[in-house]
Parts: structure tokens; sequence; C-alpha cells
């Protein structure tokens, strides 16, 4: 119900398994806390109740439904695999950070064939781990709405055959501190560009490490 919320930790370190879905304007909350999949746990929230404010998500994780990253904190992504089949949307200035647990950590974030992740503002996905365990691996659509400013992605940013849309601002794949940038290779997906005028906000650009581009180029 409206103004109502499930907290899925409490703030403390919570396991769930299986499947949570639900629907209503209320509000399902991974704020504080860790919230432990274990084996694993898909969330399928079709009216987009879930609210990914804080805290960290750990094990592996699949979304069914829509994700909103919301917040001035970072959201956390700690030894976890999370698997995007519907909506992730990233609207707080938090951003997304991978997280290192320790030696061993693996973070990735596989956003499916069919699936959108979208940015509205400039907030950032960034990590502090071993390069080699943290990806960000495209194969549906990576779509920065909003935001005048720069979007970074410093987690390397694999995309195989996936789409990407800048309507505003700037989007920069900027792979990890450490291997200097991310290389874009398009593989036939496509690249979707917004021209509206000279003016910050008006146009969206893309900033990458060497390009091989295949696959078609949008203008809009």
């Amino acid at each position: 119900a409206t103004g109502s919320s499930v907290d899925t930790t409490g703030g403390g370190s919570s396991t769930w398994s299986g499947q949570l879905t639900g629907a209503g304007v209320g509000e399902v909350l991974l704020s504080s806390g860790i919230l432990n999949a274990s084996p694993s746990l898909m969330l399928n929230f079709q009216s987009d109740p879930f609210l990914w404010n804080g805290g960290a998500l750990v094990g592996t994780t699949t979304n069914a439904g829509t994700i909103k990253i919301a917040g001035t904190s970072a959201s956390l992504l700690s030894n976890a695999k999370l698997f995007n089949e519907g909506l992730v949307q990233q609207i707080g200035a938090g951003g997304l950070h991978f997280y290192t647990s320790g030696p061993g950590s693996a973070f990735q974030f596989y956003n499916q064939p069919g699936a959108t992740y979208q940015i509205t503002t400039d907030s950032p996905i960034f990590e502090d781990a071993n390069p080699n365990s943290a990806f960000f691996q495209n194969e549906g659509l990576f779509w920065k709405s909003g935001g005048t400013n720069t979007t970074t992605i410093s987690v390397p940013f694999n995309n195989l055959g996936g789409s990407i849309e800048v309507d505003s601002g700037t989007l920069v794949l900027a792979g990890s501190r450490v291997n200097g940038g991310s290389n874009y290779l398009q593989g036939g997906g496509s690249f979707t560009v917004q021209l509206g005028g000279a003016m910050p906000g008006q146009y969206g650009q893309l900033v990458a490490g060497p390009a091989t581009l295949a696959g078609p180029l949008n203008v809009r």
C-alpha cells in the first residue's frame, strides 16, 4: 500500500532464496545491511517496488522484473553475480559499486539479451576489486537517458553484441584503474546517439578506448 515498506535485511545480514515477487505502490527495500542470495535468488517485481538504496547484494541473483538503484549512497555488489533479464534503473547519485570483500572476491553484472540497464543521472559504476574478477557484460541495451555531465564506468565493460544509447551527457567506458580503459567492440549491436543542439543536455557522447564498429548507427 501507499507509504508502506518491506525491509529485506533490517540493517543486518539476511539470507533469501527462491523467488521474491509482488506488486503495489509500496516499496521492498535493500537499503542497508547484506542480502545474501543462497543458493540463488530471483527478484520478480513487475510494478517496480524493489528499491536498492545502499546495502550489499551477495551471491547469485536474477532480476526478472524491475530494480531501481536509488539514493545518495552507492549500492554494493559484493562477491556476487547479478543477471538482469528485465529492467534496472540507476536513478540516484550514489551509483553501483563493485565492492571487494576480501581475497577471491568476484563481481559480475550480466545485462542479458532483451534486458535494459538505464541510467537517468550522471552517477557512476565503479569498482575497487581486482579488475580480472570484475566486469559488466552487455548483451541487451545499456542506456544513458539523462544527466548533462559524465557517467563513468570504471569496471571493465564487455559489449557482446549489445546496444548502447546515449541521449544526454557523456558515457565514458573507462575500464579500470589498472588497464586504463575499455575497448568498444560493437559486435553487431546498435549505437544510438541523440543530437538536439550544441548545449549541454542536448546531445549524447560515448568515450571509449579503441573501437571496433560493426552494427547500426542511429542518430535521433
